[in-house]
């Protein structure tokens, strides 16, 4: 189960509607694993890089991510997922998001909107096989 304040899932909903309808995304930091529970603890936003089309892709700027590696290294969180949006799309992951999902310790926060209206919010992880996503719950708090 992944636990996450309801004030940062605030702070992500917002950036996916102040982006719209162009992907937004960002890292989330925190601790625990993928095998028990996962406490988001903090957000990072980032630029969104792709260099396909923006409004049906997403890539987190590297120099973002290291950025925020180093902002965590002397604290008891790491980086434990990202988080990214799907304008006028369902919040489950794409084809290409299967293609791109490389680091499968990695949580994927999605969030499915329609102009500045939120959808839905779901979590995902990468199953074993690395061939699909499986549905994680998620518990605020």
């Amino acid at each position: 189960m992944i636990f996450l304040k309801q004030t940062l899932l605030n702070s992500v909903t917002e950036s996916a509607i102040k982006a719209y309808p162009h992907e937004s995304c960002g890292l989330l930091g925190g601790n625990g694993n993928l095998r028990g529970n996962l406490n988001v603890t903090r957000i990072k936003f980032c630029e969104n890089v792709s260099e396909s089309s923006t409004k049906t892709s997403f890539q987190v700027d590297p120099r973002d991510r290291f950025s925020f590696m180093r902002e965590l290294k002397n604290t008891n969180e790491l980086i434990v997922g990202h988080y990214h949006s799907h304008p006028d799309q369902i919040a489950e992951p794409s084809a290409r998001d299967l293609k791109m999902a490389f680091e499968p310790n990695l949580i994927w926060l999605i969030i499915s909107l329609s102009n500045t209206e939120i959808i839905q919010v779901k979590a995902h992880k990468i199953n074993i096989d690395q061939t699909e996503f499986e549905e994680i719950p998620i518990q605020l708090i």
